[in-house]
């Protein structure tokens, strides 16, 4: 392995991308590249006398819009045909909704005819399996948040916080002042611990019994948990001397320390924070001469609004500084429904030297707090060096030779003696710049290695590279068979990284929006805020984590479960019970409420500024939850309410605006969907009667096999999903691409079924279904382990 200096990377990077040398001369424009997609098999070819009669009604109709073998059209059709309903359904759908705008053309014989052809040329499963499978992406980078989470967790092992307890650690001090810059006479010390920092203590002691009220010192310690990735604002209401720091010892992101008189004051500050992580917190506070005394700590977190740092956020134990690096990076591709890295363009390698050159900064300014070392330690360059070395084997995912070694540590040290700060720039700086880290498959050829498969199962399993504890059993060969994989990646499932990757797959298949992106009509709705939203969207989180991490982890559960989790503000917006400050279980509806599917926050999400909106509903239903392909409209209609009777229900006006045949061949499955959550309001509040009319919501429903069902209820919706095969193979599929950043059938054509099956095996668990999927692409390319010997007579 050859070790690329920063001055080469980016011919390098676009080499291995399979650019042009001569691309990096187009800078600034963005140059885009991914693997090119497969030519799509050509259908079975009948006999010249025996020519299938679906397939001259196939390319006298259908083609212009789906190309010959299905495999999409641009501007027209993009989706590949291929899909799981039955010959008999596809035929139906046929007969009702194609050609577009001219369905009289073909009669239900012809239909028929031209369903079996698609059918088994390139439509079914089976028909797929005969063809090329999709290949994988042989050329991918480093995401985002592969970069962010790998950048954190080379330079210092992620700690997680093991520990229920909640709250900060607070000492008071007497004679304040002198106390806390270190020059003695503190006389008495009390201990506690606070679930929140939110004290007005006036012109009293904040404990009479020990200390005086005049001059005073106040020491809260721990770790504050970042629940999502972003930009954190820290805010602290006092009229005395304040002073926060947050994931740095040495300089405060709050500096309020001289008083400005006797009333109270906000001092701010912000940081970016990674979501699933702890991070140190010290907040000091002193009184001196002031008359009154008060402290309150509060935080503005993504998603969220000002508020007192709630007690679940804080951990009375302080933990390692984390390396977090702030920039700002171009978003990654998603344009095959999950985000991965499978394009380049200056703006990514701009922000990829920036990062970089932040980090190697940051490294330099508290190496010693990462590695644990003092400054007049005889051997401290030594063991700088060696601490080098295991962090670039982790991110070029082999051990370093010590012709590497040589080349990438002491050649740089060498080079500056007198500066080890400058040789340790220099060095992280070529680590995290290098293409052995930006392109994991870059290091892959042949048969991988157990620091491969280590590499790989850290990228699935946690977006990020591996801990040294995993890379130590790569190197002791303890990852050599499934068996010893499988074991390991179970233990990596209760790790918060984890449940940070399995948050964000729920956010992208659920299409959470930012709060701030949800807006609503304030004389319609005036009780709703950006409060209640954040609590809506933690209501989600939770409601998620209790069933996934708490409960069984079943799949099902997700979409029927009948109860959600509130607290009081949500519990009043709700018309129900006070439920406590804290979020609780709380059954709503018992009889209609089904998990995921009636959440208000989606509720919410999916519906017009003043109205419901059974399209976007239904849309959302369709799609990710029963896993039908929906092809886009033939053009952008706005739907105007102005332009109905006014005394029509939502339902009646959809019906009426949708009723032409083009528009009904997505419709009649979007619709029935979509009407069946007619009772609950835009808000997702329960109701009865829609514009002074008891609200319809039965319809007749396509099912899988070419029949139909009555759809009246969200729970008959679940009942549908939970009972289709489509909709667990789309959820499969749905967690596999956010997983692995690959298409699933690029693993083999039986890895599918084998995933289904599994999943089902194992009471559709989705934790389980996290590592299983971590296990396809890790286990990729291994050599089978030997069969074990069995004693003989």
């Amino acid at each position: 392995m050859r070790i690329l200096t920063p001055s080469t990377f980016a011919v390098a990077a676009i080499f291995m991308a399979g650019l042009p040398l001569h691309a990096q001369d187009a800078a600034p424009k963005e140059a885009a590249t991914s693997a090119p997609a497969p030519a799509p098999a050509p259908a079975p070819k009948p006999e010249a006398a025996d020519v299938h009669p679906g397939k001259i009604i196939w390319e006298k109709h259908c083609v212009d819009c789906h190309g010959q073998n299905g495999e999409g059209v641009k501007n027209k059709y993009e989706d590949p045909l291929h899909g799981d309903r039955t010959l008999a359904s596809l035929a139906k759908r046929i007969d009702k909704t194609m050609p577009e705008d001219e369905e009289e053309l073909l009669d239900a014989v012809q239909s028929a005819q031209v369903a079996d052809y698609i059918y088994h040329a390139f439509y079914s499963e089976k028909s797929r399996e005969q063809s090329t499978p999709p290949a994988k992406q042989s050329f991918s980078r480093l995401t985002a948040s592969q970069f962010r989470n790998s950048v954190a967790d080379l330079f210092a092992d992620f700690q997680p916080v093991w520990t229920k307890e909640r709250g900060l650690s607070v000492r008071f001090t007497s004679k304040g002042v002198t106390a806390l810059q270190g020059m003695g006479g503190g006389r008495n010390t009390v201990m506690r611990k606070d679930g929140q920092v939110s004290f007005n203590w006036g012109e009293q002691s904040p404990v009479p019994e020990v200390l005086p009220s005049d001059e005073y010192s106040s020491k809260w310690e721990g770790s504050v948990i970042a629940e999502e990735t972003g930009v954190y604002e820290f805010v602290i209401k006092s009229q005395n001397g304040v002073r926060l720091h947050v994931n740095n010892w040495r300089d405060p992101i709050i500096d309020g320390w001289v008083s400005s008189g006797p009333d109270i004051r906000e001092e701010k500050g912000t940081i970016f924070l990674l979501g699933g992580r702890s991070y140190p917190i010290t907040l000091e506070h002193f009184k001196f001469k002031e008359k009154a005394s008060s402290i309150e700590l509060l935080w503005k977190a993504p998603n969220g609004v000002l508020e007192v740092i709630p007690q679940r956020n804080l951990v009375p134990y302080s933990t390692r500084e984390t390396l977090v690096v702030s920039t700002p990076f171009p978003a990654d591709d998603s344009s095959d429904g999950y985000p991965r890295g499978t394009s380049i363009s200056k703006a990514w390698f701009d922000a990829v030297t920036s990062a970089s050159m932040s980090a190697a900064d940051i490294i330099a300014d508290r190496l010693d707090s990462f590695m644990w070392t003092k400054k007049d330690d005889p051997e401290r360059i030594n063991k700088i060096k060696s601490y080098f070395r295991g962090v670039a084997s982790i991110a070029f995912r082999q051990n370093l030779s010590d012709e590497e070694y040589n080349t990438l540590i002491e050649a740089r040290f060498a080079a500056t003696p007198d500066k080890p700060d400058i040789a340790v720039k220099r060095v992280v700086l070529a680590i995290l710049t290098s293409p052995r880290f930006l392109y994991p498959s870059a290091a892959e050829e042949g048969q991988p290695t157990q620091q491969i498969i280590a590499s790989r199962l850290a990228l699935t399993m946690w977006d990020s590279v591996p801990s040294r504890d995993l890379f130590r059993r790569a190197n002791e060969g303890k990852l050599g068979t499934e068996e010893q994989i499988r074991a390991y990646a179970n233990g990596m499932l209760w790790d918060p990284r984890a449940k940070e990757k399995l948050h964000g797959f729920f956010h992208h298949w659920l299409e959470m929006k930012d709060i701030h992106n949800i807006a609503k009509d304030s004389k319609t709705y005036p009780d709703l805020n950006d409060a209640v939203l954040a609590d809506l969207r933690r209501s989600l989180d939770f409601f998620i984590d209790d069933i996934v991490w708490n409960g069984s982890g079943d799949y099902r559960q997700l979409l029927s479960a009948d109860y959600m989790v509130l607290n009081d503000r949500l519990a009043k917006f709700y018309q129900k019970e006070s439920v406590g400050p804290d979020f609780k279980k709380v059954h709503l509806e018992g009889s209609q409420r089904a998990g995921v599917l009636t959440h208000p926050y989606l509720l919410t999400s999916f519906a017009y500024f003043k109205d419901t909106s059974p399209i976007h509903r239904g849309v959302f239903l369709t799609r990710s939850i029963v896993g039908r392909a929906l092809k886009p409209p033939p053009e952008a209609v706005e739907f105007k309410d102005a332009h109905f009777d006014p005394t029509w229900t939502m339902r009646e006006k959809v019906t009426d605006a949708t009723r032409s045949a083009a528009c009904m061949g997505c419709h009649s499955e979007i619709n029935p969907l979509g009407f069946a959550l007619e009772q609950y309001d835009a808000v997702g509040r329960w109701r009865e009667m829609d514009n002074n009319k008891p609200i319809n919501t039965a319809s007749d429903y396509p099912d899988d096999n070419g029949g139909t069902i009555r759809i009246a209820s969200p729970k008959d919706i679940a009942a549908f999903a939970i009972g289709s095969d489509t909709a667990k193979k789309t959820f499969i599929k749905h967690l596999f691409h956010h997983t692995n950043k690959q298409p699933l059938a690029a693993f083999g054509k039986d890895t599918e079924k084998n995933l289904v099956q599994k999943f089902a095996e194992r009471g559709y668990n989705v934790r389980d279904l996290l590592v299983e999927s971590a296990l396809i692409a890790t286990t990729q390319g291994m050599q089978p382990a030997p069969p074990k010997e069995t004693a003989s007579n």
